[in-house]
């Protein structure tokens, strides 16, 4: 009989018996088969970020996971990625924000005044919920274990939007009601399962949160919209306890079972029209996943690799812990005795052994396992496209010349480039949700054409600046780059100017009183400028 094979973006941990087999996967029956497959690969990428990966080794022998170490590489992958893609100093950015015009008169004004006020609305927002950690919290996530998932609320007592990051393990849409592929789902669920002391007795619930998109039959309008619209978004927030003859699906929970949560303003949510015509929740996977809704984790292909890292760790232990209490041989075969005879079959630091001893020098084996963990590094950086100096085993004074360490950070640069366009297409969204939120409340006036918001990333690679700067100014000099141009690619570099349109205005008021100093004074008769060539 043929084997079975399964291929999707859980199958490089197949390698792993105990997770092909699921046989440590301890799920209750309301997960079903669907989402098993999917939990398992987060809860063993989870043990690797958290050095508990040697609970997946195949050996029952408990001493042998003891003996495991583990040194936190997966864990500084991840957040060495997740920097990357981030990148410093990132920003919430409003497309045409902060852009001028210059009139016949020289008078300046905003060329887009809408964008320059939602621009210090976010700038507002940002200083006072600070999205950024939580985007920095979800991307360790979606780095991590391949998705992650925001929700965007309103916050009844802060008096603003709000951003939540949810365990992708809460997860559960149901992709059968997209129209499309593409589309995201019109209903999906988060739900988990926590235990409560009651009387004495500790108790299992689930909590399930559902959002829905449903025709209510009843008109109404947005202020982002042109036209009213009768789709609205339904909330439920309800929690079951859980016994065996109340077990379901996660899309089926009997609601007559459940107990409902109440909000701010005294409402049960069960099926509450929290008055919004998207689901405001947000799922990012960590790769390309039009194909498929789920991404795969950055650690994914590397396991096997930090599997021998692991191993490699921990017989370098065991070798060195050796290497402290070396073999002995005695001259002529004769065993060594204590002052009473006995024969000294072990020693200890300090110990004093009578008799002609000799040691066997074993030191080349830990040269040799050395070498090999140096090679097993050197072997995880290439296929974790992370350049040796970018995690900081490389000494920088190896690296021959600026394009060599270009061309070594290549790689890197490519995988960060097409992970930013997954969220280039996700996070936008994810603003325009916060936008619409505080247009409901009032805080942003009525727009049904809003810009774009976008999650400006920062620079995550170090650059030569003066060698920078002096190839920015030759193609400035040489005409083939405005200076406008220029100013945006200093800025990229660090150069600290708050506005680059109002440092152009400046520049060009500069150049034009320094001509106005040459021109000359007609009513006597020049004087000002240069002298005429005779």
């Amino acid at each position: 009989m043929a084997r079975r094979i399964l291929l999707d973006q859980w199958s490089a941990l197949d390698y792993k018996v105990r997770f092909a087999n699921h046989s440590t996967f301890m799920a209750p029956s309301w997960v079903g088969d669907e989402h098993q497959r999917r939990l398992e690969a987060y809860k063993m990428l989870v043990a690797y970020m958290a050095n508990r990966a040697a609970e997946y080794l195949e050996s029952s022998d408990t001493g042998v996971r003891s003996k495991r170490r583990e040194y936190g590489d997966p864990c500084f992958i991840v957040d060495t990625i997740v920097d990357a893609v981030i990148g410093e100093d990132a920003r919430i950015q409003v497309d045409g924000a902060g852009q001028r015009q210059r009139d016949e008169a020289g008078n300046e004004s905003p060329l887009d005044p809408t964008a320059d006020q939602l621009q210090a609305w976010f700038d507002q927002w940002d200083a006072d919920e600070r999205p950024i950690l939580t985007f920095l919290e979800g991307e360790t996530d979606a780095v991590g274990l391949g998705d992650t998932l925001y929700e965007f609320a309103w916050d009844a007592i802060a008096q603003r939007p709000t951003v939540t990051v949810h365990d992708p393990g809460f997860y559960f849409p149901v992709l059968e009601d997209a129209i499309s592929q593409r589309q995201y789902p019109n209903r999906i669920h988060v739900a988990w399962e926590f235990e409560r002391e009651v009387d004495g007795v500790v108790r299992t619930y689930v909590r399930r949160i559902t959002w829905e998109l449903v025709d209510t039959g009843v008109a109404h309008k947005h202020p982002w919209n042109e036209q009213s619209t009768t789709i609205s978004c339904l909330k439920s927030d309800g929690t079951w306890l859980l016994r065996g003859e109340d077990q379901g699906g996660w899309d089926d929970f009997d609601r007559s079972k459940a107990t409902w949560a109440v909000n701010a303003d005294g409402d049960e949510v069960n099926e509450l029209d929290i008055d919004l015509d998207f689901i405001p929740v947000l799922h990012v996977p960590n790769t390309i996943a039009r194909k498929e809704h789920y991404g795969r984790s950055s650690l994914a292909l590397l396991l096997q690799l930090l599997d021998e890292i692991q191993a490699a760790d921990s017989d370098l232990s065991l070798t060195a812990r050796t290497l402290g209490f070396p073999p002995l041989t005695a001259k002529g075969g004769a065993i060594p005795t204590d002052t009473e005879g006995r024969a000294i079959t072990g020693y200890r630091p300090g110990s004093i052994l009578p008799g002609a001893l000799e040691v066997l020098d074993t030191s080349n084996a830990l040269d040799a396992l050395l070498k090999y963990v140096a090679h097993l590094l050197k072997r995880l950086d290439v296929v974790a496209r992370l350049a040796g100096a970018v995690v900081g085993r490389a000494d920088p004074e190896q690296v021959a010349s600026g394009v060599l360490y270009a061309l070594a950070q290549q790689p890197l640069k490519s995988m960060v480039r097409r992970m930013r366009m997954v969220r280039d297409e996700k996070y936008p969204l994810g603003l325009k949700f916060v936008a619409r939120i505080a247009m409901k409340a009032g805080q942003i006036p009525a727009n049904t054409n809003l810009p774009t918001i976008r999650l400006a990333f920062g620079s995550f690679l170090p650059t030569d600046l003066a060698a920078e700067i002096a190839r920015i100014i030759e193609l400035f000099e040489a005409k083939l780059m405005s200076r406008a141009t220029a100013l945006h690619a200093l800025v990229e570099l660090g150069v600290p100017y708050d506005d680059v349109e109002a440092e152009l205005a400046a520049i060009e008021r500069e150049e034009e009183a320094a001509l106005a100093a040459f021109e000359p004074d007609d009513d006597e008769g020049g004087g000002g400028g240069p002298p005429a060539d005779e």
